[in-house]
C-alpha cells in the first residue's frame, strides 16, 4: 500500500543532504523539507522505482544528488571528482601540517634550553636546529593558508 510521503532536505546550493519516508519516521518534522512524493512505499526512495534508502552522500560526505526545483538529478561526475580531489588534498595537507607541528614540538625542549642559557651542544648544532625550525614554521604557515583556502572552496562547492 502506497500511503507514505517522501521528503528531502537540501542545502543552500540545492544539494540533497537528507531524505526520509514518514512510514518509519512518522514523528519527524517536515518543516523546511521538500515533499518529493505524496504517496510512496514505506521505505524512502528518490524515484518511485529506485533503490530503497539510497546513499545520499559519498564517503567524504559530498552530496550525490541535487534538487533542480522540480526533480532529483544526479550531480555530474566531473563535479564530484573535483570535490573529492579537493577533500583528498585537504587531508594530505592536514597530515603534513600535523607532522610539521609535531617536529616543532619535539624540538621545543632544545629551544627552551638555548633561551635559558642551558644549551650544552655545539653552536653549529644550534644554528642548524634554528634554520630547520624556521623552515618548518614557514611551511606550517604556507600549508595552513592552503588548507584554509581549500576549506573555503569545499564549503562553497558542497
Amino acid at each position: 500500500m502506497l500511503c507514505n510521503r517522501h521528503y528531502i532536505q537540501t542545502d543552500a546550493e540545492n544539494n540533497i543532504t537528507g531524505g526520509w519516508s514518514d512510514g518509519p519516521m512518522r514523528d519527524r518534522p517536515a518543516d523546511g523539507a521538500i515533499l518529493l512524493a505524496e504517496t510512496g512505499g514505506y521505505q524512502f526512495r528518490l524515484w518511485p522505482d529506485g533503490e530503497e534508502n539510497p546513499a545520499l552522500c559519498d564517503e567524504y560526505g559530498i552530496p550525490l544528488y541535487r534538487w533542480d526545483g522540480e526533480r532529483v538529478v544526479p550531480r555530474p561526475e566531473e563535479e564530484l571528482d573535483g570535490l573529492r580531489a579537493a577533500r583528498e588534498r585537504i587531508e594530505a595537507v592536514s597530515e603534513e601540517l600535523s607532522m610539521l607541528e609535531n617536529r616543532l614540538s619535539a624540538t621545543d625542549f632544545w629551544t627552551l634550553k638555548y633561551t635559558e642559557g642551558e644549551y650544552d651542544g655545539r653552536p653549529d648544532d644550534w644554528e642548524e636546529k634554528k634554520r630547520q625550525r624556521k623552515s618548518w614554521r614557514e611551511e606550517v604557515r604556507r600549508l595552513g593558508a592552503e588548507r584554509d583556502g581549500l576549506n573555503a572552496q569545499k564549503e562553497a562547492g558542497q
